[in-house]
């Protein structure tokens, strides 16, 4: 009777370890997101409130390099500011779509860039933001190859940009954004990986890195997938073989369908539907396309939030949360990575 006891008290024992060892626990990730300065309005303070991190997106130099504030743009960040609380970072996004000549107007003289800088981190301080996020974007169309930013400018940048945040007694906060593409996009081949050479010249400057992994140069050119597991696997490879630590790296996740025609303009309304357009019609979890609109679904999101957990990585990003369903919602993009965070 006692041996038997004995064996039972041991079984049990093995039997918790194995247990632990498959409900071991992941850091969590930063939950981050965009918000659209024309989707201000519209975005729910309910699905705001979910994210660690909101980016305002995006403000752009004029044309002459010179830092500036809209009339509409104050406006809408200041509702944005109404919706998030306290214990949550505001971050800003410098420059976007469109943005790319003034960006570079403004980056290639070192006047103007000081000046430009100094402007900005006023800015911060007047209304209480916690972190810059930049956003100088390559130009082009897909499938044509995009266009880059020069290298020497942007590693200037972001180096004295570095310096100037850091140098505040309230130290802001300083993220960079950056793209990804296909070697071979269709029929036309794209430039080398410059964005993750530049990320590998700059992200010691930076306190992490935002990879858009999405949108139309995120489209697969056979399956016409938008940035799939692989895809995301396989670019997260890349700029990692660049020396750029998963630590500091926070992976965009789209919250839009990109339509695989992509003769027109990535961000045409023909080839861009909303998420919350595509849940209407009720599509199931594993579901990544819709008509000829490739998308993440739930349980995709689920999967690489839980991928990000295991393997490390600082955080998520979504791009547009205005673009999701109500956060509530048993299909909402926004809920399938909270939930699979948590777990």
């Amino acid at each position: 009777m006692k041996k038997i006891f004995f064996y039972a008290i041991v079984a049990i024992g093995l039997f918790g370890c194995k247990k632990n060892e498959v409900t071991k626990s992941y850091p969590q990730l930063m939950v981050s997101g965009y918000v659209a300065d024309t989707a201000v309005a519209t975005v729910s303070t309910e699905s705001c409130q979910k994210l660690d991190r909101v980016i305002f997106f995006a403000l752009a130099p004029d044309a002459t390099g010179a830092f500036q504030l809209s009339a509409a743009d104050s406006i809408s960040l200041s509702l944005l500011k109404s919706k998030i609380t306290s214990n949550q970072q505001l971050f800003v996004s410098l420059g976007g779509p469109g943005a790319s000549a003034s960006m570079a107007t403004m980056a290639h003289d070192a006047t103007k860039m000081t000046a430009y800088i100094n402007s900005v981190v006023s800015f911060c301080k007047r209304w209480n933001v916690q972190g810059i996020d930049l956003d100088w974007e390559m130009t082009g169309t897909a499938p044509t190859a995009p266009t880059f930013p020069n290298t020497t400018d942007y590693v200037a940048l972001c180096q004295q940009m570095s310096a100037a945040f850091q140098a505040e007694k309230d130290r802001l906060l300083f993220t960079e954004a950056i793209g990804v593409y296909y070697a071979q996009f269709g029929n036309a081949i794209v430039a080398d990986n410059s964005y993750f050479n530049l990320a590998n010249l700059t992200y010691n400057y930076t306190d992490q890195i935002n990879v858009l992994a999405y949108g139309s140069y995120a489209m697969d050119p056979t399956l016409y997938y938008q940035s799939g597991m692989q895809q995301m696997q396989n670019w997260l490879g890349i700029l990692k073989s660049y020396g750029v630590p998963e630590s500091k790296v926070l992976v965009g996740v789209p919250f839009n369908g990109y339509h695989n025609a992509l003769g027109a303009p990535a961000d045409s309304t023909a080839n861009l539907m909303p998420y919350s357009s595509i849940a209407q019609y009720d599509p199931a979890p594993a579901a990544n396309m819709y008509m000829n609109y490739g998308y993440n679904g739930t349980q995709l999101l689920q999967d690489k939030t839980t991928y990000l957990r295991r393997k490390g990585y600082g955080g998520i990003l979504a791009s547009d949360i205005s673009s999701d369903v109500s956060a509530t919602a048993a299909n909402s993009l926004l809920k399938a990575i909270i939930t699979a965070n948590a777990k």
